[in-house]
């Protein structure tokens, strides 16, 4: 075997090793992206919100916890694709709002959960409310729909020494109570726990 054919074999051996290198590359990366994101809408699963807002934790954190109100009607009346796709704009909607500092996930059905590294303003959280309840557009129907929400806040900050996920746990619980206060009020799309510095004139 001349020089040249031990050459090109050498390089097409490479050639064919660095493609199998990047499709198991791109293979993996996919799978660990898939479990991750909810398929839906994107956004962090349950389990990997968890594990990353236990990271962003500092004294200004805010959790939030927003439930959707009124997707059961427009799955009867759409189909459940239509509603399929009103999460997908609304999980939009959110990450453009809350910007790129923000943790949001989807822990499944219409409920969602962000973590803010900063206190919130009611003027943004009232900005918040206003976009997502904006009309959603059906792609696939010539209709218009709207949704309500319901958004309970809760501090997030560590507080005597706590673990990261005893933090979470206990903003979690204070912003579902506060959630399901606000659902109770539909005049106020958003409420915080009694115990924040910062409360809407709707504080429960």
């Amino acid at each position: 075997m001349s020089w040249i054919s031990t050459y090109r074999l050498l390089a097409t051996a490479a050639l064919v090793g660095w493609l199998f290198t990047s499709v198991w590359l791109c293979v993996t990366l996919r799978r660990l992206h898939q479990a991750r994101h909810d398929a839906l809408t994107g956004v962090l699963t349950r389990a990997a919100w968890h594990a990353h807002a236990r990271r962003c934790l500092g004294p200004t954190a805010t959790l939030g916890l927003l439930d959707v109100d009124g997707l059961k009607t427009i799955n009867d009346l759409h189909g459940h694709h239509a509603g399929d796709e009103v999460l997908r704009i609304l999980a939009t909607r959110l990450t453009t709002e809350l910007g790129k500092d923000a943790v949001l996930g989807r822990l499944g059905g219409d409920e969602f959960v962000l973590l803010s590294p900063t206190t919130p303003t009611h003027r943004q959280l009232n900005a918040l409310v206003t976009e997502l309840t904006r009309p959603i557009r059906l792609s696939e129907q010539d209709t218009t729909v709207r949704v309500g929400v319901a958004l309970g806040m809760a501090s997030a900050a560590p507080r005597g020494g706590q673990s990261a996920a005893r933090v979470l746990s206990n903003a979690l619980r204070a912003a579902d109570v506060a959630m399901y206060r606000a659902k109770k009020h539909p005049e106020h799309a958003w409420l915080w726990t009694r115990d924040q510095p910062l409360l809407s004139p709707w504080s429960t």
